[in-house]
């Protein structure tokens, strides 16, 4: 289980994949950041909605935000494996030293009274039940690990979603789109105009805001 924790904050965990964007706005204009299609002009060129696309794959790859937080994870993810296979060493060398004893007292037991037989089958016997339980603590605290780390993976996409979202309808509004859709792993866009592709000012604007951001901190 352990094992799936550095594979983390992959795309298709995020709300850009395979999502249509509707976003109907009131605004006025300002200058577009690419050439959107019009849907549903009349003759004249007037009305319609402007429609453009942000390629998923490449906003992930080069959001510098997104990179922030999955190298976050798998540096938490790499602890906590770190930390694991401590502990499992740990308690192998436990288990390889009970082993070696149980048979050295094989080879002792016949030279050994009833009495010393009995005391050392008791001692044996509390060993192995304390190698048990250890073992079951090993269990829990992995499984632990794995459901914290997956509940912080939850709180940062969800915190990335936020980001996003408000980024793009901010975006959208002040460039007069009323739609924007995906394209990409998943996405709702198989081929568009190049000019309606307007990846690289999402991006830009991102990492803008994320710059600022931390600059301020």
């Amino acid at each position: 289980m352990m094992n799936r924790l550095p594979l983390i904050l992959n795309a298709v965990l995020f709300v850009l994949v395979g999502v249509l964007f509707v976003l109907v706005l009131r605004r006025p204009a300002s200058p577009a950041a690419g050439t959107p299609a019009v849907i549903g002009a009349d003759s004249a060129g007037g009305g319609g909605l402007r429609m453009v696309y942000v390629n998923t794959d490449t906003l992930l790859e080069k959001y510098e935000y997104y990179k922030a937080l999955k190298a976050t994870m798998e540096s938490e993810g790499k602890r906590a494996e770190t930390s694991m296979s401590q502990r499992d060493r740990d308690f192998q060398q436990k288990v390889a030293a009970f082993q070696q004893k149980v048979q050295e007292s094989q080879q002792r037991a016949m030279m050994m009274t009833e009495s010393e037989v009995n005391q050392l089958r008791g001692e044996l016997e509390q060993t192995d039940q304390k190698l048990a339980g250890e073992e079951q603590e090993l269990m829990k605290l992995r499984n632990q690990l794995a459901e914290n780390l997956a509940k912080r993976e939850a709180d940062l996409n969800k915190e990335l979603r936020a980001r996003i979202d408000a980024f793009l309808e901010q975006f959208c509004t002040e460039n007069g789109y009323d739609v924007m859709l995906t394209k990409g792993t998943g996405g709702a866009v198989l081929r568009g105009l190049p000019g309606m592709d307007v990846t690289a000012a999402v991006v830009q604007g991102l990492n803008d805001a994320y710059a600022k951001e931390k600059e301020a901190q």
